[in-house]
């Protein structure tokens, strides 16, 4: 049921709310707002509202006098000649300064770059390193297994030689009129030497091998620390240059942002001295 009976307050407050709103507060609107209300009512209280937020009229002032007309002119020309003349200047150095930022710029990805690639060959080579590393690793066992098996196939030879000498002993107090037994007793030690000499040769050379393999495992761990050492470094390095590439980024987009402001006082028309 329509709303009836408004009053000139509630006429005003939905006249400057509509006008808040930024829509016309037109009578239809007043109404529609409150709900209902008497044209003829509503018209005179908005037709009040409107000429409260009416401003004031403010008598017209003076024209400024020619001879200070003349001479504020005359001082914006100058101030403005000058201000350009300074734009000119620091436009100049602002150019300057691009100009350096951008050969910084370069000479930073430059060197991150060269970085980079050193950091991706130690890769590399720590890589074919730990290769080596793992050959060698193998070569030492597979010569600590052989220096073992040799000292396991010496103990008979030596066990077999110690017996030969006894026998040898006993037969020369027993009968020194055996010389063939002898002779042969002779061959069997001499050929059980050979064969203890040639297997001690065999286990004395893996030993050396396993000493060579040995020297050449701790060559290339140290080599290997000196380059995980050099690898850091190239990484923190990496790193201190992408922090100075983005402060160069920075400060080069602070350079472009007052080169379009002072663009933008540039193209502003140039006030004429009368």
């Amino acid at each position: 049921m329509p709303r009836t009976g408004v009053t000139r307050e509630q006429v005003h407050q939905a006249a400057a709310d509509i006008a808040t709103e930024g829509a016309n507060p037109t009578v239809h609107a007043v109404r529609k707002r409150l709900g209902g209300g008497s044209p003829n009512r509503i018209t005179p209280w908005l037709a009040e509202w409107r000429e409260a937020q009416t401003p004031p009229q403010v008598d017209a002032l003076p024209e400024i006098p020619q001879a200070i007309d003349h001479a504020m002119r005359h001082l914006w020309a100058l101030a403005w000649q000058q201000a350009q003349a300074q734009l000119a200047t620091e436009r100049q150095a602002l150019n300057s300064a691009q100009q350096a930022v951008e050969t910084e710029r370069e000479a930073v990805l430059a060197e991150t770059r060269e970085l980079k690639a050193l950091a991706e060959e130690r890769q590399s080579r720590l890589q074919e390193q730990g290769v080596e590393l793992q050959r060698l690793r193998l070569e030492r066992d597979e010569a600590l297994a052989r220096a073992t098996r040799s000292e396991v196939l010496l103990e008979p030879l030596r066990a077999d030689l110690e017996q030969a000498r006894e026998a040898v002993l006993h037969y020369r107090k027993q009968s020194n009129g055996l010389p063939a037994e002898c002779d042969r007793l002779r061959e069997q030690v001499a050929r059980l030497q050979t064969e203890a000499s040639r297997d001690h040769e065999t286990a004395r050379q893996a030993k050396q091998t396993l000493d060579l393999g040995g020297k050449k495992i701790s060559a290339l761990e140290h080599t290997l620390s000196e380059e995980r050492q050099t690898r850091q470094q190239a990484e923190q390095q990496l790193a201190e240059l992408r922090i100075e590439l983005a402060t160069l980024r920075e400060r080069a987009s602070q350079q472009e942002q007052l080169t379009q402001l002072i663009e933008t006082f540039r193209v502003q028309p140039q006030p004429t001295e009368h």
